[in-house]
């Protein structure tokens, strides 16, 4: 992503704060801000991990499209990052990656509620986790004008599926 900053100034950047989570609010911050301007710019993102070291380091790592097209992709993709968030020393990971989602209409019938699914939508996500928290950030696209038209409503639980709770292997050994 051209519009990420060159590495070692992030890190300076995120040096500056007075706290740890005061570098990662802002990371995630400038994140939301980098894929929001890429997209209206370029378009689909290409999909990414990141991990961010106790010394706010952070490192990107493109993500080969055979990860997200199988589901043996996604699998493999998952245990890698969950492998990766054991190290103590990784404070924080996420992903930024495409997609679509299902838009959902309340239709009420008597009364009775039901949920039926409408259309589908491009959406951009931002998976932002540590071992204390994670956050989904999802905005719908239009991918071919290149249309950032709003933030999801989804709550982290829906956005999250197969790649959430990357830190679940470290709480598991240490309890």
């Amino acid at each position: 992503m051209n519009e990420i900053p060159d590495l070692e100034n992030l890190r300076q950047e995120l040096l500056t704060f007075p706290t740890t989570e005061d570098a990662l609010n802002y990371l995630k911050k400038k994140l939301i801000c980098t894929i929001t301007s890429f997209f209206k710019k370029h378009g689909p993102l290409p999909s990414m991990v990141f991990f961010v070291t106790s010394d706010l380091y952070p490192e990107f790592i493109l993500i080969p499209s055979i990860g997200l097209e199988t589901p043996e992709g996604k699998t493999a993709l998952k245990y890698t990052i969950l492998d990766m968030c054991k190290d103590p020393k990784i404070i924080a990971a996420g992903m930024i990656v495409n997609g679509s989602a299902k838009i959902l209409k309340n239709e009420k019938n008597d009364e009775t509620q039901k949920n039926d699914f409408e259309d589908t939508q491009d959406i951009i996500m931002l998976i932002f986790s540590t071992p204390s928290n994670e956050e989904a950030i999802t905005y719908y696209v239009n991918s071919e004008t290149k249309t950032i038209l709003g933030k999801t409503s989804f709550t982290n639980v829906q956005c999250g599926g197969k790649f959430s709770n990357f830190f679940e292997l470290r709480k598991a050994t240490m309890n």
